[in-house]
């Protein structure tokens, strides 16, 4: 019955894919992308490309050289987050995976990122909220709900899925729990 319901969730207009195989069930969560998101960062990129520039040649020159040099530092920080977090927003994928032993939550930049990794009964945790109170977005002066999935118990809060439709929730779920089975289930 679960696999029927794996195989209709298949991709969704979001673009969550649940792949089956005999190990695992692999589920492609969507990044949450638009254009407007990567201009104003590319935007943001710019300005904070000509902040260094600046803060470089003050220091070549000799100007405030201690307290510039210090702030390329920081500067150097900032700009490598920022094009981390632009490629994110280009070609991030965040992938779980669940065996029967439990789930693994890969975030990456093409093959390049973290994992974390809850145990079984951890997953068998794995739930839909409606609301993330950890991220507040406001249009017009007006909250907009982020939807999430969340594994909260055994000492363990991990939130992620940002926007996912409760449908598609659902068979994420679904497909996790399956994988994943009920023995012990808390």
């Amino acid at each position: 019955m679960t696999s029927s319901l794996v195989m209709e969730a298949g991709r969704s207009r979001r673009g969550i894919r649940i792949d089956e195989t005999p190990d695992e069930t692999i589920v492609h969560l969507p990044v949450q992308r638009g254009i407007l998101r990567a201009l104003g960062q590319v935007f943001m990129l710019g300005f904070w490309s000509l902040g260094g520039m600046l803060a470089f040649i003050l220091v070549a020159t000799g100007a405030a050289a201690p307290f510039f040099a210090v702030f390329l530092v920081g500067w150097a920080i900032g700009f490598v987050a920022l094009v981390l977090r632009l490629l994110w927003t280009l070609l991030g994928r965040d992938t779980l995976i669940a065996r029967p032993d439990g789930l693994v939550r890969k975030r990456s930049i093409l093959f390049w990122g973290p994992r974390e990794t809850f145990t079984a009964r951890q997953a068998r945790l794995l739930t839909y909220i409606e609301n993330d109170p950890s991220r507040r977005v406001h249009v017009n002066n007006r909250t907009i709900a982020q939807p999430a999935l969340e594994i909260a118990g055994d000492g363990r809060l991990a939130r992620f899925g940002h926007g996912i439709s409760k449908s598609d929730a659902e068979a994420v779920i679904a497909a996790v729990r399956a994988r994943v089975g009920t023995e012990g289930a808390p």
